[in-house]
C-alpha cells in the first residue's frame, strides 16, 4: 500500500511505495501547447526524498530542471566546461593532462549519467572498487586516488557555483583514504647492484662507439640520475651555462615534460619550488658531463640533445632506456625512474641525513621522503639498534 505527504500546491509530493523506497513527483508549469509533464525521483529514505523534492523545485524555480535525458547535464558536458575553464589558467602542461586523465576514467562510468542523480554512496562504491582493483593488479596507491578525488570535488564545487546542482555529492574523504601513509612502500621498485652493473657495461660499451649518438647520452644520463637522484626531466634539461665544473654544481632549473605547454615547448619549470636547486656533482660525473659537452657538434645550448640540436623527447628516451634495459635481461617493471627510487634508497641504507636525502631528490618536504621511503628508513633503524652490539660483546 502506497502512502502519499501531501504539500502545498505546486509544491510537489512524495510517495511511499514500499521497502523504504519513495518516489518524488514535481508538476511542470504548462507548456505553450497547454500539456503538462511532470518529474519523478525514487530514492531510498524519506529524508532523502524531502531534500531531492527542494532541490527539483528549486531548479524548476530557476528554470534548471530538464525534462529529458538529452537536455539534462551529463557528467562529460559538466567536465569538458569544467577543463575548458582550468585551461583558461596558467596551469602547467602537466597538470592539465593530469586533470584529462582523472576526468576520462571517472566518465568511463559516469559519461552520460545526470550530475543530479551522482550521489555520495555512488562515489565511495565508485573509489572503493578502484582501490580493490588497483590491490590486485599491484598498482595500489592511495596518493593518486586522493588527488583524483580532490579534482573531482573541485569539479563538482564548480558545478554548485553554477547552480547546475545545490549540493556537492563529494563530502568527507573515505576512511581508507585518509590514512597518513599515503603510498606503499613496499612497492617501490629498485635495481640490485648486479642490475645495474649490467646496465653500465652495456651502455659503456656503446659509448665508446662516436657513431652511436643515442647510446652516448643514454650512459650519461643513465649515469648523472644514478649518483644525483635527479628525475628524468630534469635530468634532460640542463644546459651549458647551468653546469659549473669548476666547483662541481649543476643547477637543476628546468625540466622537460611529456606535453607541450602554452609556449609550445616541451621545456617547464621544475617540479616544486623545492625542486629548483643547485647538485653537487662527484669528479667522475664532472668529468663525464665535460666530455659528452665537447663530443656535442651541435650549436644547441642543452647538455643532451639530438643530431638536430633540438630538446630530446620524454617518450622517446623512455623508450629508448626499455630497450636498454629488455636486452640487459632487467624485468620490465623495472623503469628509468626507478634509478631515482634505487638512488635514495641506496643513500638512505648508507645512513645519510634524510633531510640531505629530501635535498638531493627535491622534494617539496622531507615529509614526502619519509612517507615514500618509510619502508627502506625502518629497515635502517633495525640495523642501528644494534651497530655496538657485535664490537662490545653483550
Amino acid at each position: 500500500m502506497t502512502t502519499r505527504t501531501r504539500n502545498d500546491k505546486g509544491m510537489g509530493s512524495i510517495v511511499a511505495i514500499g521497502n523504504n523506497k519513495f518516489k518524488v513527483r514535481i508538476e511542470l508549469p504548462k507548456s505553450p501547447s497547454g500539456t503538462r509533464k511532470v518529474i519523478s525521483r525514487t530514492v531510498t529514505g524519506k529524508t532523502e526524498a524531502n531534500k531531492v523534492r527542494k532541490e527539483l523545485l528549486r531548479q524548476r524555480d530557476d528554470n534548471t530542471l530538464f525534462t529529458s535525458s538529452q537536455n539534462a547535464l551529463t557528467y562529460t558536458r559538466l567536465a569538458s566546461e569544467y577543463l575548458n575553464e582550468r585551461a583558461k589558467e596558467n596551469l602547467k602542461a602537466t597538470t592539465m593532462s593530469s586533470y584529462r586523465s582523472t576526468s576520462r576514467i571517472f566518465g568511463e562510468t559516469f559519461a552520460v549519467v545526470n550530475i543530479q542523480h551522482i550521489t555520495y554512496e555512488h562515489i565511495c562504491d565508485y573509489f572503493n572498487k578502484q582501490y580493490k582493483v588497483d590491490n590486485l593488479t599491484g598498482t595500489s596507491n592511495r596518493s593518486t586516488l586522493k588527488t583524483r578525488w580532490v579534482f573531482l570535488k573541485n569539479m563538482f564545487a564548480y558545478a554548485v557555483d553554477k547552480k547546475y546542482i545545490a549540493e556537492s555529492p563529494f563530502k568527507k574523504l573515505p576512511r581508507w583514504l585518509l590514512k597518513s601513509n599515503s603510498m606503499d612502500t613496499t612497492g617501490i621498485k629498485v635495481f640490485t647492484l648486479e642490475q645495474l652493473k649490467v646496465i653500465n657495461e652495456y651502455l659503456k660499451e656503446h659509448y665508446s662507439k662516436p657513431e652511436c649518438y643515442a647510446d652516448t647520452y643514454l650512459y650519461v644520463v643513465f649515469q648523472l640520475i644514478i649518483n644525483t637522484g635527479m628525475r628524468l626531466g630534469e635530468a634532460l634539461a640542463p644546459q651549458a651555462i647551468n653546469f659549473d665544473y669548476d666547483n662541481h654544481i649543476l643547477n637543476v632549473a628546468g625540466n622537460v615534460s611529456p606535453y607541450k605547454g602554452k609556449d609550445g615547448t616541451f621545456l617547464t619549470t621544475p617540479k616544486t619550488m623545492m625542486s629548483r636547486r643547485p647538485l653537487i656533482l662527484s669528479e667522475g660525473i664532472c668529468k663525464l658531463l665535460k666530455e659528452h659537452l665537447k663530443k656535442n657538434l651541435t650549436y644547441s645550448t642543452f647538455i643532451f640533445c639530438s643530431k638536430q640540436g633540438t630538446l630530446l623527447q620524454i617518450p622517446a628516451v623512455r623508450e629508448a632506456f626499455r630497450k636498454v634495459f629488455r636486452k640487459c635481461g632487467i624485468p620490465a617493471d623495472l623503469t628509468v625512474h626507478c634509478l631515482r627510487h634505487t638512488y635514495a634508497t641506496r643513500c638512505i641504507e648508507a645512513g645519510i641525513n634524510i633531510k640531505t636525502v629530501s635535498q638531493r631528490l627535491g622534494h617539496s618536504s622531507v615529509v614526502i621522503t619519509l612517507n615514500t621511503y618509510t619502508h627502506y628508513l625502518q629497515q635502517a633503524e633495525q640495523l642501528a639498534a644494534g651497530v655496538f652490539e657485535d664490537e662490545l660483546k653483550l
